[in-house]
Protein backbone atom coordinates (compact mmCIF):
# COMPACT_ATOMS: atom_id res chain seq x y z
CA UNK A 1 0.00 0.00 0.00
CA UNK A 2 1.28 3.42 -0.68
CA UNK A 3 2.58 5.36 2.08
CA UNK A 4 1.77 9.07 0.65
CA UNK A 5 -0.90 10.84 -1.61
CA UNK A 6 0.34 11.61 -4.94
CA UNK A 7 -1.64 15.14 -4.51
CA UNK A 8 0.86 16.17 -2.05
CA UNK A 9 3.60 15.28 -4.83
CA UNK A 10 4.69 19.18 -5.11
CA UNK A 11 4.84 19.71 -0.91
CA UNK A 12 7.00 16.37 -0.81
CA UNK A 13 9.81 18.06 -2.64
CA UNK A 14 10.14 20.57 0.05
CA UNK A 15 10.70 18.53 2.47
CA UNK A 16 14.75 18.00 2.94
CA UNK A 17 14.77 14.47 3.82
CA UNK A 18 11.45 12.74 1.57
CA UNK A 19 9.09 10.11 3.31
CA UNK A 20 10.55 7.67 6.15
CA UNK A 21 9.90 4.44 6.10
CA UNK A 22 10.77 2.29 9.40
CA UNK A 23 11.66 -1.14 9.76
CA UNK A 24 12.55 -3.11 13.29
CA UNK A 25 15.09 -5.88 13.08
CA UNK A 26 14.46 -7.96 15.78
CA UNK A 27 16.70 -10.87 16.35
CA UNK A 28 19.69 -11.07 13.20
CA UNK A 29 19.24 -13.96 10.76
CA UNK A 30 22.17 -15.58 9.03
CA UNK A 31 21.50 -14.88 5.30
CA UNK A 32 19.93 -12.25 3.16
CA UNK A 33 17.02 -10.81 5.08
CA UNK A 34 14.48 -8.27 3.21
CA UNK A 35 14.20 -5.01 5.50
CA UNK A 36 12.36 -2.63 2.71
CA UNK A 37 10.78 -3.64 -0.63
CA UNK A 38 10.50 -0.69 -3.23
CA UNK A 39 7.02 -0.97 -5.72
CA UNK A 40 6.32 1.05 -8.47
CA UNK A 41 9.20 1.92 -10.34
CA UNK A 42 12.37 4.29 -8.76
CA UNK A 43 12.65 5.69 -5.45
CA UNK A 44 15.97 8.24 -4.27
CA UNK A 45 17.35 7.55 -0.85
CA UNK A 46 18.19 10.30 0.93
CA UNK A 47 19.12 8.96 4.16
CA UNK A 48 19.15 5.15 5.90
CA UNK A 49 20.22 4.26 9.03
CA UNK A 50 20.16 1.64 11.84
CA UNK A 51 20.10 2.08 15.42
CA UNK A 52 20.27 -0.40 18.11
CA UNK A 53 17.56 -0.75 20.16
CA UNK A 54 18.16 -4.14 22.06
CA UNK A 55 21.91 -4.57 22.55
CA UNK A 56 23.30 -7.25 20.42
CA UNK A 57 24.49 -10.47 21.81
CA UNK A 58 28.06 -10.56 22.18
CA UNK A 59 29.48 -12.80 19.45
CA UNK A 60 31.38 -12.17 16.27
CA UNK A 61 28.99 -11.29 13.71
CA UNK A 62 29.59 -8.96 10.77
CA UNK A 63 26.65 -7.30 8.36
CA UNK A 64 26.01 -5.84 4.96
CA UNK A 65 23.49 -4.61 2.57
CA UNK A 66 22.53 -5.78 -1.05
CA UNK A 67 20.02 -5.14 -3.40
CA UNK A 68 18.20 -7.59 -4.92
CA UNK A 69 16.96 -6.14 -8.05
CA UNK A 70 13.37 -7.50 -9.54
CA UNK A 71 14.59 -6.81 -13.19
CA UNK A 72 17.30 -9.72 -12.66
CA UNK A 73 20.69 -11.28 -11.18
CA UNK A 74 22.39 -9.04 -13.49
CA UNK A 75 20.73 -5.62 -11.81
CA UNK A 76 21.81 -6.73 -8.14
CA UNK A 77 24.02 -5.04 -6.81
CA UNK A 78 26.16 -4.54 -3.18
CA UNK A 79 25.82 -1.48 -1.79
CA UNK A 80 28.62 -2.17 1.24
CA UNK A 81 31.39 -4.55 2.24
CA UNK A 82 31.04 -6.18 5.92
CA UNK A 83 30.56 -3.67 8.76
CA UNK A 84 33.14 -3.87 11.58
CA UNK A 85 32.54 -6.64 14.04
CA UNK A 86 28.94 -5.76 15.94
CA UNK A 87 30.11 -7.88 18.83
CA UNK A 88 28.14 -6.88 22.17
CA UNK A 89 27.00 -3.26 20.50
CA UNK A 90 24.95 -1.12 22.41
CA UNK A 91 21.56 0.31 22.90
CA UNK A 92 21.81 3.37 20.53
CA UNK A 93 24.96 2.53 18.08
CA UNK A 94 23.92 3.55 14.51
CA UNK A 95 24.79 1.78 11.55
CA UNK A 96 25.59 4.29 8.61
CA UNK A 97 26.23 3.08 4.69
CA UNK A 98 29.50 3.90 3.38
CA UNK A 99 30.15 7.37 1.77
CA UNK A 100 30.50 5.35 -1.57
CA UNK A 101 28.93 2.44 -2.90
CA UNK A 102 30.67 -0.31 -2.03
CA UNK A 103 32.95 0.13 1.45
CA UNK A 104 31.82 -1.14 4.99
CA UNK A 105 29.18 0.16 6.90
CA UNK A 106 30.04 2.38 9.59
CA UNK A 107 29.66 1.50 13.24
CA UNK A 108 29.16 5.26 14.87
CA UNK A 109 27.59 7.72 17.46
CA UNK A 110 26.17 9.67 14.54
CA UNK A 111 28.82 11.49 12.81
CA UNK A 112 29.01 10.11 9.07
CA UNK A 113 27.82 11.19 5.75
CA UNK A 114 24.88 8.88 3.93
CA UNK A 115 25.23 8.31 0.23
CA UNK A 116 22.11 8.94 -1.79
CA UNK A 117 21.47 6.03 -3.92
CA UNK A 118 18.53 5.03 -6.91
CA UNK A 119 16.72 2.25 -5.93
CA UNK A 120 14.85 0.64 -8.88
CA UNK A 121 11.70 -2.15 -7.83
CA UNK A 122 13.33 -4.95 -5.67
CA UNK A 123 14.50 -5.32 -2.05
CA UNK A 124 16.75 -3.63 0.26
CA UNK A 125 18.69 -6.82 2.28
CA UNK A 126 20.54 -7.09 5.09
CA UNK A 127 22.88 -10.13 4.77
CA UNK A 128 24.40 -10.86 8.42
CA UNK A 129 26.81 -13.51 8.95
CA UNK A 130 25.15 -15.20 11.52
CA UNK A 131 22.15 -15.29 13.71
CA UNK A 132 22.15 -13.52 16.94
CA UNK A 133 19.91 -11.70 19.59
CA UNK A 134 19.37 -7.65 19.91
CA UNK A 135 16.86 -5.07 17.82
CA UNK A 136 18.17 -3.04 15.40
CA UNK A 137 15.24 -0.31 13.86
CA UNK A 138 16.25 0.84 9.95
CA UNK A 139 15.20 4.00 8.54
CA UNK A 140 14.69 4.96 4.96
CA UNK A 141 13.94 8.32 3.70
CA UNK A 142 13.15 8.24 0.34
CA UNK A 143 11.26 10.31 -2.88
CA UNK A 144 9.33 8.25 -5.85
CA UNK A 145 10.90 9.46 -8.26
CA UNK A 146 8.08 8.03 -10.54
CA UNK A 147 4.27 8.44 -10.06
CA UNK A 148 3.31 5.26 -7.91
CA UNK A 149 6.81 4.72 -7.01
CA UNK A 150 7.02 3.72 -2.85
CA UNK A 151 8.83 2.00 -0.48
CA UNK A 152 7.51 -0.66 2.36
CA UNK A 153 9.19 -2.33 5.12
CA UNK A 154 9.40 -6.04 4.51
CA UNK A 155 7.41 -8.36 6.96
Amino acid sequence: MKNYDPSNAVSLTDLNTGIRVDRNVTGITTGLNAIFEVFGGPVLVNLFYGIVTTQIQAAATLIHLDFDADAGAGFDFDLSIDSADLTGDIVGTMYIPPATTGGAITVSAGLNICPQWILPVGELMLHASATRTGCIVWSMYYYPLTEGAYVVASV
